[in-house]
Order: structure tokens, then C-alpha cells, then sequence
């Protein structure tokens, strides 16, 4: 199981994540904080175009979440 996650700001060196469902916002108490190195290291972007970048985290750490129909 994981779970979506999208990158709503960044502050410094630190993204904040939002829980999404469908393309929905729901809330999940406080927003997720991750070293925006770690989320520029999966996704190969920079830090300034991480905003609204959909991540998926999972047991084996993040990677960015696809948005392919089956």
C-alpha cells in the first residue's frame, strides 16, 4: 500500500506535502515535511519545480507518482 502525496510549498530546503486522494485534498493533520533534496534526487527536478509534483511514498521510500491509465 502507499499512499499520494502533493508538494505544496517549499521552505529552504524543506518541501511540505498534502495528502491526496484522486485529486482531492483531504486532511491528514499536519502537513508532511521531506528534505527537498531527497524529492529533487527521485524526480530529477529542481527545487523550484517541485510545486504541485505528486509523489508516491511506500515501505521503499518515495518516487514520483504516475498518472497512467491501465
Amino acid at each position: 500500500m502507499s499512499d499520494v502525496f502533493e508538494v505544496s510549498m517549499i521552505d529552504g530546503e524543506v518541501a511540505e506535502l498534502t495528502g491526496v486522494a484522486s485529486g482531492v485534498e483531504y486532511p491528514i493533520g499536519d502537513p508532511i515535511t521531506v528534505p527537498a533534496g531527497v524529492l529533487c534526487e527521485v524526480s530529477g527536478l529542481g527545487i523550484r519545480d517541485l510545486a504541485g509534483v505528486r509523489f508516491v511514498v511506500s515501505g521503499e521510500g518515495w518516487r514520483l507518482a504516475t498518472t497512467q491509465a491501465i
